[in-house]
């Protein structure tokens, strides 16, 4: 239903810029050439910040920081293979594999996959969220 809204929201702005009420275009045409992103990039975006937050110690939910901030320590010696940073949580059924913090850890492993020139912990917001975006609009 949100979706619905923005799409009809994104028309109207478009007839109010150009001058005609797009029928007949795309929404993807239509988020690009105004400028905004879609509901399911914008949400991803937003827990992928979220999980950064949390690593960073910058919110107070102890659940939460407990469930993200498991990093990933191999208890034999494991040759050349590469890694996570955070260890990404049993999941025993699809619901619990969808969940929130399943998917934040697992988009924060792969942000970090994606970008490694990317420091989750010491860069500065605007240079992590435009890797966060990247990731999430490439997604």
């Amino acid at each position: 239903m949100l979706e619905k809204v923005q799409k009809a929201f994104l028309r109207f702005l478009y007839k109010k810029k150009y001058g005609y009420y797009p029928y007949l275009y795309p929404t993807s045409f239509l988020l690009g050439m105004l400028g905004f992103n879609s509901l399911e990039v914008r949400r991803d975006l937003n827990l992928a910040i979220m999980a950064c937050r949390t690593l960073r110690g910058e919110t107070e939910c102890p659940h939460m920081v407990g469930e993200v901030c498991c990093l990933f320590a191999p208890n034999k010696y494991l040759r050349a293979r590469s890694h996570r940073l955070l260890a990404v949580g049993a999941a025993r059924s699809v619901a619990r594999q969808q969940s929130p913090l399943i998917r934040a850890t697992t988009m924060v492993n792969a942000i970090i996959d994606s970008a490694p020139q990317v420091d989750v912990f010491a860069d500065g917001w605007p240079k992590l969220k435009k890797a966060c975006l990247k990731f999430c609009e490439s997604e």
